[in-house]
């Protein structure tokens, strides 16, 4: 594989920012479905990592490769044709190759007869990547990559990017070579090279040229399990950069931000209490004091507020919210997803009417004459709340009197995002919400900028979800039980870890799932199908559907994992879940049973996991609480469960990723605290690119800081 010399490529009127369709071959076509997957620049493409690489550097031999293993084999054709299998007679092509070492066949079930009778002629030379399998006595491949060739091209690794829908993996990597080998010389390392060689981490540039086009030398099982060096570097800045704008944002508190206290009634707790159907529990009515307690002070609140699943955050930012409005103040809550951010509104809603919500509801999926109204309620003050995604920190919306900004992160940690909503207003009050219990070393490096409120009991009446693992080869009692619930009326989800299967990691997706279920039990029962590719609008309606119990199966990939509230919904069936760390897990059945039953959750057990993998299952299906299996996590995690580069946002990084990476974090907490002791301003050249790297993408406020 050609490696470009970015010092050699011609940079004249070329920018990071340029739009992706200045690529080679990435016309307006094209250049929507990168768009659609958040990839509108070359710096976007830059920093889309590859999630995995396949070993292209030797050629086996036939008697050398070793089933359940991939690899690259030339050979020249004995033969091939059509044939029908089995007791249904479906049709398959076979082509059978040798190498005078053994021989080789490979199979399709799904083709175009013309392309592969062409390749079927005897004495062609065909190179063929694939994983090998044992059929009878026979080796063979299934739909593997081929090459026309006399002499099999080999000596690289070649990148697997994540599935950008409608491009091949031939598009998105030439389009990435393209970036590399054109722009990668514009990218500016923003970390002082003191800092990089005292960690032993390679420069910026090299790092991305490396993931995209890694050396032959590289690896291939760190490169994987996404713990190569170059890996690291990327990581480090992320952390670099989260672990600064917090000291920033607590240096900024060290100054105590004024403004106005709230003045609340003696009996602000009871009056809250007595407007809602239930009874709070003790650790919500804590929370409320603490959170009351910061509002009268006289300065802006920054507190966190971390909780399990079920245990009723949200009650608790209503609490806050309530506290705006008696202030004549509006409340915003931002959350990370379209469903998420409806779901709330919706709670809002429902809440009575003393209470004082009008909530207006603000994303990017509405339509602009939805959008201009909802901006002017917003800015004249005929709204007490607003409810939304990211849309909210947008230029266009502009607050009456903003005094309260609720921020649930659920999985994520986005400081960047928090900075933008709380420059809406002047000097408004912070609550941020976690999903994810934090074990208490991280939350003081992540967090160190907020007060922590804890909630772990869940509201009277909650039944928990019994956690229970099967093996696949009781898939019928599995799917006799789950027909027997969805005749009773209650809701079913089905939860896989791809959208879309290969043959290389042979995994139960969700769109040949949904497909089998459909199949299965329509029309009796309809099946739904939701998963991360779609539109924000289209999961939106899926979700409300489901929630109105109009679908009583729901096929879905982890974008369930993100607080959705389905109250109807009592099994969940989970295929891989040794795919999944266990907080996710854990995240993920507490879908289920969030109503009057009590929840189900099946783990279907494959043939083959490793014994670590099968100790983590157990783990989940003998404990409910979500701080201890957090803990538990934290450990498997350090014994090499780890589950890869996370493709984060601006100032985002992913919590789980963090828990794997702890002494990287404590590096980069290290070099931060060095380098604003050194210089709290980041006034000097020495670090003007960190300074422009932290304002554009974590939005660091430095201005007033002193230097």
């Amino acid at each position: 594989m050609t490696r470009y010399n970015p010092k050699t490529s011609q940079t004249a009127q070329k920018a990071l920012t340029d739009e992706i369709s200045r690529l080679t071959g990435i016309g307006p076509k094209r250049a929507q479905f990168f768009k659609a997957k958040g990839i509108r620049t070359v710096r976007d493409l830059l920093y889309f990592f590859p999630s995995r690489y396949e070993d292209r550097r030797k050629v086996i031999p036939i008697s050398d490769i070793r089933p359940g293993e991939q690899a690259l084999v030339w050979g020249s054709v004995q033969g091939g044709g059509e044939e029908r299998l089995g007791r249904r007679r479906k049709k398959v092509f076979k082509i059978e190759i040798g190498d005078g070492t053994g021989t080789l066949q490979i199979l399709w079930f799904n083709y175009t007869p013309a392309r592969l009778w062409k390749l079927a002629r005897t004495g062609k030379g065909l190179a063929v990547y694939g994983r090998v399998r044992v059929f009878g006595r026979s080796l063979q491949m299934i739909h593997p990559e081929v090459e026309e060739t006399e002499c099999p091209r080999s000596g690289f690794l070649r990148p697997i990017y994540p599935g950008v829908k409608g491009l091949s993996q031939k598009i998105v990597r030439n389009a990435a070579e393209h970036a590399v080998g054109g722009w990668l010389d514009l990218v500016a390392d923003p970390v002082p090279p003191l800092f990089i060689e005292r960690l032993k981490l390679p420069k910026l540039p090299a790092a991305i040229q490396s993931l995209h086009i890694p050396p032959r030398e590289c690896d291939l099982q760190e490169l994987n399990d996404h713990v190569s060096k170059y890996h690291n570097r990327i990581r480090f800045d992320r952390f670099l950069g989260v672990v600064m704008a917090v000291l920033l944002k607590r240096h900024e508190r060290s100054g105590a931000t004024r403004r106005e206290p709230y003045r609340l009634p003696p009996d602000f707790l009871e009056r809250f209490q007595a407007n809602l159907p239930f009874d709070l529990t003790l650790d919500q009515v804590k929370a409320i004091r603490q959170i009351c307690g910061d509002l009268e002070k006289g300065l802006a609140m920054m507190r966190l507020l971390q909780g399990d699943v079920g245990c009723g955050k949200t009650v608790v930012a209503a609490a806050a919210a309530y506290a705006a409005i008696l202030n004549g103040q509006q409340a915003a809550l931002m959350a990370p997803t379209q469903i998420l951010a409806r779901q709330h509104f919706v709670f809002f809603s429902n809440l009575p009417e003393p209470l004082g919500f009008k909530p207006v509801f603000l994303t990017s999926a509405l339509a602009p004459e939805e959008k201009t109204r909802a901006y002017e309620k917003i800015r004249h003050g005929d709204c007490s709340l607003v409810v939304g995604t990211q849309a909210l920190v947008q230029d266009e919306v502009q607050f009456n009197n903003l005094g309260l900004v609720v921020i649930d992160e659920q999985h994520r940690f986005g400081v960047r995002q928090r900075a933008l909503l709380a420059k809406k207003g002047k000097a408004p009050h912070v609550l941020v919400m976690t999903a994810t219990p934090i074990p208490r070393t991280l939350a003081m490096v992540l967090y160190a900028d907020l007060d922590v409120s804890i909630i772990r009991s869940r509201p009277p009446g909650y039944k928990g979800v019994i956690t229970r693992i099967m093996d696949e080869g009781e898939k019928r009692r599995i799917y006799e039980l789950v027909t027997m619930r969805m005749g009773m009326g209650e809701q079913v989800m089905v939860v896989c870890p791809v959208i879309q299967g290969s043959e290389d990691q042979d995994l139960r997706d969700a769109l040949n799932m949904y497909e089998a279920l459909k199949g299965l039990y329509e029309p009796r029962f309809r099946v739904g199908l939701i998963h991360g590719d779609m539109a924000p609008g289209r999961k939106d309606g899926i979700m409300q559907e489901f929630r109105k119990r109009r679908i009583q199966m729901l096929v879905s990939t982890t974008v369930v994992e993100v607080g959705v509230h389905a109250p109807g919904a009592t099994v969940m069936v989970v295929e891989h879940p040794e795919r999944f760390g266990l907080a996710q897990l854990h995240q993920l059945r507490g879908r289920v049973g969030r109503g009057e039953k009590q929840g189900l959750c099946i783990l279907v057990k494959r043939r083959g996991i490793s014994e670590q993998a099968e100790k983590r299952l157990k783990v989940l299906a003998s404990c409910d609480d979500g701080f201890l299996i957090s803990e538990q996590d934290l450990i498997f995690r350090s014994h090499g469960e780890l589950t890869g580069l996370r493709q984060a946002g601006p100032g985002e990084i992913d919590i789980s990723e963090v828990l794997e990476n702890q002494n990287l974090l404590s590096a980069a907490k290290e070099v931060a605290e060095e380098i604003l002791k050194e210089d709290p301003g980041l006034r000097t050249p020495k670090y003007e690119l960190l300074r422009k790297y932290l304002e554009d993408q974590f939005g660091a406020n430095l201005a007033h800081v002193d230097g």
